[in-house]
């Protein structure tokens, strides 16, 4: 165990005393994200300690969030063994390209275990995450442009007011640097800093294609800040569609490409599951939205209103003063994941389903219910993001149940399968004691 994280592991250990004695002491864990970092992306004062433990066996994977006794410390705590985390390599990093767990496992300090074992166990996340997702089927790809390009034009026929334009910019800047993370060495990083991980120099990138996603963060700043002081979005949003297209291109020009986030759709089956309610809330907006309709006793209820005290908590702690006033290219990012986030939450909330609604439909509905959103947005881009902030927490309303206590959210047991030789060996473990999956 690493002295200097001496107050985090206690913190760590007591919660696990009170909240799971039945577990065993963690093999190793890592400490994540902005914590991880130092010098100008060292955390801010509200960052989250995000922490992934290795366990020799755990009933199901698990995630909790909590406070240290004296209050001082947020955590975001992540439970996995052996066949969790293969399952979680399997599912969500090689077929669907979600790589936030791998992102948190590779690049992160050990504080719990044997440093050996965890130099060993980086080594395999990090030929992981060189390698990226699952290449897509050129059947499957999608024309980014065109998606792009629609959604604009469908939105410029119902001539929308200035107001609704700055929303629906903001939310198109938001989905064009998760498609562009899809698309760089860092796919496996959050959206809601995007400007951070678009910037950062990668070893193993093509020099020209590092410099075209860096001229694109840029040109993307400056287009932004024109059209906010002009009013006129209609050629920073078709910048979007026309970077994007050239983007693309050269990504799906390399030795091997990096796919897309592809969206995975679950059978919309309705049951009394904690488990399987907060899993398809997370994955799907459809089941989001109806089970936060469904009758408070059902535990279905108390997942979807404990997802969203998640997704809205995570994305409005981003947008602060702090960030603002410290990182200003870093919060406009922040502030777009932010607008789109709002969108999303509102297309749960007001409609049954979601799932239909394109981008342009999402911005008028979040007018309808919302009509001072512009305004609120205006004030956050000039560094007072507290009222739209505000507001935004105030869709928390809408869902009748408390959450789960420490925002406690599992996966199905069966979320597990047999880990690879690989996998076994960097957590020095024995493949003969495990089954076939």
């Amino acid at each position: 165990m690493t002295k200097q994280f001496g107050h985090i592991t206690s913190d760590i250990l007591q919660f696990l005393a009170r909240v799971r004695p039945d577990l065993p002491d963690p093999v190793f864990g890592f400490l994540g994200g902005s914590q991880a970092n130092k010098g100008q992306h060292a955390a801010l004062s509200n960052s989250d300690h995000d922490v992934l433990l290795f366990f020799p066996h755990i009933p199901a994977p698990v995630s909790y969030t909590f406070r240290s006794d004296n209050r001082k410390r947020k955590y975001d705590l992540i439970l996995r063994d052996a066949e969790t985390f293969a399952h979680d390599i399997e599912q969500e990093v090689v077929i669907t390209g979600r790589g936030t767990l791998l992102q948190l496992a590779t690049y992160s300090h050990c504080i719990f275990g044997n440093e050996d074992d965890a130099v060993r166990f980086q080594a395999y996340t990090k030929r992981l995450h060189e390698t990226g997702p699952h290449v897509l089927h050129p059947d499957d790809k999608i024309d980014l442009q065109d998606r792009y390009t629609q959604s604009i034009r469908r939105f410029q026929i119902q001539c929308p007011t200035k107001e609704q334009n700055l929303l629906f910019s903001l939310a198109l800047l938001n989905r064009l640097s998760g498609d562009l993370l899809r698309c760089s060495p860092n796919w496996s990083a959050q959206g809601k800093i995007a400007y951070r991980f678009l910037g950062e120099p990668i070893q193993t990138l093509d020099p020209t294609y590092q410099g075209l996603l860096s001229d694109t963060r840029f040109r993307l700043a400056a287009a932004f800040g024109i059209a906010h002081t002009t009013q006129q979005f209609d050629d920073f949003n078709f910048l979007i569609a026309k970077r994007m297209d050239t983007l693309h291109a050269f990504a799906t020009q390399r030795k091997k490409p990096f796919s897309p986030k592809r969206e995975r759709t679950v059978p919309f089956d309705i049951q009394d599951d904690f488990a399987s309610a907060i899993t398809h809330s997370r994955i799907s907006p459809e089941s989001f939205s109806f089970y936060r309709r469904q009758d408070s006793s059902l535990e279905c209820a108390s997942a979807a209103s404990t997802w969203a005290h998640i997704k809205i908590g995570v994305v409005a702690d981003a947008i602060s003063r702090e960030r603002f006033i410290s990182r200003p290219e870093e919060y406009h990012f922040a502030l777009a994941r932010g607008a789109c986030a709002f969108t999303e939450m509102c297309a749960a909330i007001y409609s049954n389903h979601p799932n239909s609604l394109r981008l342009d439909e999402r911005v008028q509905l979040a007018f309808e219910h919302h009509p001072d959103i512009a305004m609120l947005l205006e004030q956050a881009l000039e560094g007072n993001p507290e009222p739209f902030v505000e507001r935004f927490r105030s869709l928390l309303d809408h869902f009748g149940n408390s959450p789960a206590e420490y925002l406690y959210r599992p996966s199905p047991s069966h979320f597990r399968c047999s880990p690879s030789v690989e996998l076994a060996q960097a957590l020095n473990l024995s493949i003969a004691d495990f089954q076939p999956a």
